[in-house]
């Protein structure tokens, strides 16, 4: 357990130094809104979002507001041969949230740098989401969720 823990710091640890290294660069590698059926007339999320993994339910209908805004998210696998640009990616869109009372079931990771990444409550194998503990809201990634 204790090396999990050391290896899952220096993964957030090598994200946040990704994250700053991509914060200059303005084009988004995701710049796809959600399709728009999963949208309602408010900007809500029309479905139930769903971890992608596992089927757990993160967001019920109407809760989550879709908005555009960039982050780096780092991908849930890492190999020796990944580079500092293939670690993850810059994502726009997401569904902001005010507090995690909202989430049905979310993970969060230790604070690195000011913020917190947001994962699956039940398999916790994927980056979904992040927050930024200096603004308000929580940020769920709509490509990184599946919907029913």
């Amino acid at each position: 357990k204790q090396w999990y823990q050391r290896r899952v710091r220096g993964v957030l640890i090598q994200a946040s130094f990704i994250m700053a290294t991509l914060s200059s660069s303005s084009t988004p590698t995701t710049i796809l809104p959600p399709e728009p059926e999963l949208v309602d007339g408010d900007r809500k999320n029309a479905k139930k979002v769903v971890c992608r993994l596992c089927n757990c339910v993160m967001l019920n209908p109407h809760v989550g507001i879709l908005v555009e805004k960039e982050a780096f998210l780092h991908f849930s696998k890492q190999t020796p041969s990944t580079t500092p640009d293939t670690k993850g990616e810059v994502l726009s869109h997401f569904w902001r949230l005010e507090d995690m009372t909202q989430f049905e079931n979310m993970g969060f990771s230790r604070t690195v740098d000011n913020y917190k990444y947001l994962t699956c409550a039940d398999c916790e194998m994927e980056v979904v989401g992040i927050q930024y503990l200096d603004q308000p809201g929580l940020f769920l990634s709509c490509g990184r969720v599946s919907y029913t």
